[in-house]
């Protein structure tokens, strides 16, 4: 189930990036293998989402990610 969560995600940043909840949708990819507990994925998930949308919101919850991803 988390692999088609993960790819429905990836599939509305595909079609809609300038979309407000693409960055939402990257977080929540770092979040499913986080769950999955693939924590390099997740690691390598939340540094791309921390990269690619570093004024968003959300920001710290990505930083919050890579950490315990690494932990």
């Amino acid at each position: 189930m988390i692999e088609s969560a993960i790819k429905v995600f990836r599939d509305g940043m595909q079609l809609c990036p300038e979309d407000a909840y693409a960055a939402k949708m990257a977080l929540e990819i770092g979040k499913c293998y986080f769950d999955m507990e693939d924590y390099w994925l997740a690691y390598n998930a939340f540094d791309n989402f921390v990269k690619e949308y570093p004024h968003d919101e959300f920001v710290v919850d990505g930083m919050i990610g890579i950490a315990d991803s690494l932990f």
